[in-house]
């Protein structure tokens, strides 16, 4: 007895095992990860470096619209975010924007860009700011070249945020890299043709437009960071990439014979899930109210079908960013052989066991005659079973014809049985 316990442990740990791989599909969608940089000094196709508005004695506003009046693009490593205070009340010297461009024209056209991950490696911090100190994000930049910076391209960085948070002077990695992940604005920012321009500045006194609000005389912060002259610590960025999927193949739906139907699919390499929408004429679009399913898995049972009526199927696929725009569609035809699937009869339907059931039937009817009286009525409750209670018999006209049989079975039976009585009296 345990043997056989053990036995049965050991089927049902494989069966549970192997089972799901058929009855589902795998819910991680097909991906391509990669890695882009800015040409290092001499520049071919994307530069990077620093941009300034230095040895200054302004208000802070008229700093931050300043055009710049230094950059660089030869350095190895340089401030990431400085602010500097001058030594006249409340006015500002020094302010630093840097500016990263990749060349992302490799990027299929067809890709779906659906994660991007900005990367900025560290380096030392210093503040005599005290309290509220700067932070940093990313923005759009827009230089004069892709291959030089120059002293005008200062004020060339936007002010939309393409990173929802913000690295604070307090979360500044400077051992690693500083990883900004791309919002909507910023993965719309990548370019598939051309060169994905990039920079970072200061979000809640450069961005924001307000001034630092404890000025003190010469007072700095610094970020630092490296650029892409330095081999080992260049500023990168990474693109996730996937495709839309290209709908599904093998799409069937088969009649099981009991006013139910099974639908079955095949998931192109790229999706995560199908959608199977039925009605009584194709479905216009994937978000018809009548959508029946929708899942990983590969197959659905469809209940509580109408007799007389074809049903009409499509299905959709997707996965994580988004839906194909191609379907598979089946027409379910319900009539007197079974089921056709789109005009194609199975083996199964063309002989159906209720249709048996009428032809025993027949047969026994033209014995019955010179038979005893049971075998008539077997005869007629054959049909009778056949034609109303197997729903693969559900054409008007054909279960009218078998009742008509019916009938004639009993109007048979009736006379057969009155003249047997006669010749006995």
């Amino acid at each position: 007895m345990k043997t056989l316990l053990r036995i049965s442990a050991v089927l049902a740990s494989i069966m549970c095992s192997i089972i799901p791989v058929f009855l589902y599909a795998d819910d991680v969608m097909a991906e391509t990860t990669v890695v882009f940089y800015p040409n290092a000094h001499p520049e071919t196709t994307s530069v990077d470096g620093a941009t300034y508005d230095v040895n200054n004695n302004l208000t802070w506003s008229a700093l931050i619209a300043e055009p710049g009046n230094f950059s660089t693009d030869a350095t190895s490593e340089d401030w990431m975010i400085y602010i500097l205070a001058s030594t006249t009340s409340n006015q500002w010297a020094r302010l630093e924007r840097p500016i990263m461009l990749f060349d992302t024209s490799s990027l299929p056209d067809d890709a779906i860009i659906y994660e991007v991950t900005f990367s900025v490696r560290g380096g030392p911090t210093k503040s005599t700011f005290g309290t509220n100190l700067p932070n940093v994000n990313v923005y759009t930049s827009n230089p004069a070249s892709n291959t030089a910076l120059e002293v005008g391209d200062f004020d060339s960085l936007g002010s939309t945020a393409l990173c929802d948070t913000a690295v604070t002077y307090s979360g500044w990695n400077t051992n690693g890299y500083n990883n900004f992940v791309l919002n909507a604005a910023g993965i719309a920012a990548i370019s598939k043709t051309g060169i994905t321009k990039l920079g970072l500045r200061n979000a809640n006194y450069d961005v924001a437009g307000v001034a630092p609000p404890q000025w003190g005389s010469g007072i700095s912060m610094i970020l630092w960071g490296y650029f892409s002259e330095n081999a080992g610590y260049k500023p990168k960025m990474t693109v996730k990439y996937t495709y839309l999927p290209t709908g599904v193949t093998s799409f069937t739906v088969l009649d099981n014979g009991d006013n139910t139907s099974t639908a079955a699919w095949t998931l192109s390499a790229n999706a995560t899930g199908a959608r199977l929408v039925r009605d009584y004429a194709y479905p216009a679009d994937r978000d018809s109210p009548h959508n029946i399913y929708e899942g990983i898995f590969l197959s659905y049972d469809d209940v509580g079908l109408f007799p007389f009526i074809d049903q009409y199927y499509r299905i959709w696929e997707y996965n994580q960013v988004g839906w194909s725009s191609n379907y598979s569609q089946v027409k379910l035809v319900r009539h007197i052989m079974n089921v056709t699937i789109e005009g194609t009869p199975s083996m199964m339907a063309l002989f159906p066991p209720a249709l048996y059931g009428v032809a025993i039937g027949l047969v026994l009817i033209a014995i019955n005659l010179k038979a005893k009286m049971a075998l008539l009525w077997l005869a007629a409750s054959i049909c009778f079973i056949g034609v109303f209670f197997d729903p693969q018999l559900n054409d008007t006209y054909y279960q009218a014809a078998a009742v008509v049989i019916i009938i004639a079975c009993w109007i048979a039976g009736f006379f057969g049985y009155k003249s047997k009585r006669a010749s006995l009296g």
